[in-house]
């Protein structure tokens, strides 16, 4: 493949089939912000992947200036939008100092010629979009539009913009001017936060940090936790908490999500963002998110999580190898200030309550569940590897007889995914189906030997040093069908017990560490403490000091 510039435009060649393919390049605007006359410019350049490694360069033309872009490659081949071209994503970054109004265009420059780009996408954090007539963002004394296909910057004279916000709002129904008045009439007060987990269900680091917050005297921020009322946590913490807890989606929740200054939470999901992206972009461009994450990250999800896609500004890690391996990893798009080593807050709850459980919590699978699904099991799911390996591990006589004999219980808790299909595995009165009474908190406090797999909730079992199993029957199938790949933890180097591919050897390790008391070894407590930086119960004071000081825009 090869690039060819003719007459101003770029083609792509393969030059031993003699094929040639008009292409236009694709700048992605993902963050803007003006600060001290300066606008900076985030984004990502797409361009058909070429192995000749032809210099790229891009550039932004303002007041008959060109300003080059700090361009970051991404050698990382995918194929784009409404293409069946193989592309690669460039991040860039540039400043461009504010001098008059007019309007700016960019520029991509291969083998020393200037191309101008005409295909332009607009993130959702991009506070400017050119399908939504008439929005704008003011910032510092400067507004920032869309004009065509170009942005337009002006000097705000005379507070213009009030009169593009009239104008702007015209046509909005009722609701959507109320808050929009709300953000721009908005007191400068104490700092609004916003917490969550998921939209139905608490329990996590972001519940966690919430009661830390309210309960401790050094918090001068107003917090809230926003959940589903048809939950039942929602139940529980509103009589704690009656004024900060706030249901999902309600009018409150678009109230306080208008004045809020940082969004905490451990999921990256709808409870994020209550309003209407193509009404609000201006002001949900503005919100900073805190990622709390729900469990260590021990692969490459910079997909899912990286602050591109999330506007992730703070990303906080509880494990030393976790720390390195995230903050080095160019797709993320952090600076080394926006990833953390702070410890969970949730690790501030983790009490060692050992009883008589053995819990197994696997992963989900992928490949039990249908293609564009939501989370509906596939039919052939009990000739499935995950299906014959559990059912055939509940199922053995010589287990069950020994938790017979030493009065434990087998406590089988599937991911949310999976959950459906308990029934379908053999009913015992040795064998509990994890239901809601079963907490993650209960879980990592009262089992004395965790079962799992590929799950992350090992390193919360691990943090307590109580004896693991990993079993990686499909370990294979798992990685080649699964959302992420294998990462830098290896499970056998870097595991907190055993790694084991069959139920013989799975029995085995479970009769091993009955007959050893439920303690874990020593070689795996040396792994414990090698991995997390922190054994304390000062993790929730760590991370609200963090997100003190969390910059309020894109600096």
């Amino acid at each position: 493949m090869a690039y060819i510039i003719d007459n101003k435009k770029l083609s792509i060649t393969n030059q031993t089939e003699k094929i040639k393919i008009q292409y236009s390049p694709i700048v992605e605007y993902m963050f803007a912000s003006i600060l001290d006359d300066q606008l900076k410019i985030e984004g990502t350049l797409f361009l058909p992947f070429s192995p000749d490694n032809t210099p790229i360069k891009i550039y932004f033309k303002y007041a008959d200036n060109y300003y080059e872009a700090n361009l970051l490659k991404n050698n990382d081949p995918e194929r784009v939008f409404d293409t069946e071209i193989i592309c690669e994503r460039n991040f860039y970054s540039v400043k461009i100092p504010l001098i008059q109004d007019d309007e700016i265009s960019c520029f991509v420059e291969l083998n020393g010629e200037k191309i101008e780009c005409t295909r332009y996408m607009y993130s959702r954090f991009f506070p400017v979009s050119m399908q939504t007539p008439g929005q704008f963002v003011v910032q510092n004394d400067w507004i920032l539009k869309c004009k065509l296909a170009k942005l337009n910057i002006e000097k705000d004279i005379n507070q213009k913009w009030k009169d593009y916000e009239n104008k702007f709002s015209a046509n909005l129904k009722a609701s959507y001017k109320y808050l929009r008045e709300i953000y721009y009439t908005k007191n400068k007060g104490k700092r609004v936060w916003l917490l969550w987990d998921r939209p139905n269900q608490a329990g996590d680091n972001g519940e966690a940090l919430f009661e830390y917050l309210v309960n401790s005297n050094e918090c001068k921020e107003e917090v809230y936790f926003v959940i589903s009322s048809s939950s039942t946590d929602y139940k529980r913490l509103h009589k704690l908490y009656p004024d900060r807890v706030v249901d999902v989606g309600s009018l409150k929740h678009q109230q306080l999500f208008v004045i809020s200054d940082i969004l905490i939470g451990s999921q990256t999901d709808s409870v994020m963002w209550p309003l209407d992206p193509k009404v609000f972009r201006d002001i949900i461009s503005q919100k900073p998110f805190v990622f709390l994450q729900h469990g260590i990250t021990k692969n490459d999800m910079s997909r899912n999580y990286s602050r591109y896609y999330q506007n992730i500004r703070l990303f906080v890690t509880a494990g030393i190898s976790e720390y390195e391996n995230t903050k080095n990893i160019v797709n993320y798009g952090f600076s080394e200030s926006m990833v953390k080593l702070l410890g969970f807050p949730r690790f501030d709850k983790l009490e060692d309550k050992k009883k008589k459980y053995i819990a197994i919590l696997p992963t989900w699978r992928k490949y039990c569940v249908n293609n564009n699904s939501n989370g509906e099991i596939k039919d052939n799911f009990n000739e499935s590897e995950y299906f014959l390996f559990y059912s055939k591990l509940l199922k053995n006589t010589e287990l069950l007889n020994m938790c017979e004999k030493t009065g434990f219980k087998l406590i089988f808790l599937q991911h949310n995914i999976m959950k459906k299909t308990d029934e379908k595995f053999l009913q015992h009165e040795c064998i509990e189906f994890g239901d809601a009474t079963w907490s993650y908190n209960r879980v990592i406090s009262e089992a004395s030997i965790l079962i799992t797999d590929y799950s992350s909730v090992s390193f919360d079992f691990a943090y307590l040093k109580k004896p693991i199993i990993y079993c990686q029957f499909d370990k294979e199938k798992f990685y080649k069908t699964h959302t992420y790949q294998e990462g830098y933890f290896d499970y056998e180097r870097d595991g907190f017990g055993p790694v084991v591919f069959s139920v013989e050897d799975t029995k085995k390790y479970i009769s091993r560490y009955l007959n050893m008391g439920c303690k874990m070894e020593d070689k795996y407590i040396e792994r414990v403490n090698r991995f997390f930086e922190f054994h304390d119960k000062n993790n929730c004071a760590r991370v609200a000091d963090a997100i003190r000081e969390v910059k309020l825009t894109n600096e």
